[in-house]
């Protein structure tokens, strides 16, 4: 028969491990939103540029005119 002792810390372990996995979800779900939130001020930022970047072969076509 288990013992009052042994049940008692095989629900603690079973405790930690819930939490550790709801925290583990929590962090990645948070992060996710963060690299989502990041890349759309990203795109954002490029597409209010008033001139885009030219290439360097556009460049030389440039200089070469």
């Amino acid at each position: 028969m288990v013992s009052a002792d042994g049940l008692k810390t095989w629900f603690d372990y079973q405790l930690l491990f819930l939490g550790l996995a709801i925290a583990f979800v929590l962090v990645a779900s948070a992060g996710s939103r963060l690299l989502r939130y990041l890349g759309r001020s990203r795109s954002r930022t490029q597409a209010s540029s008033p001139q885009p970047r030219r290439s360097r072969s556009q460049s030389r076509e440039v200089v070469s005119s």
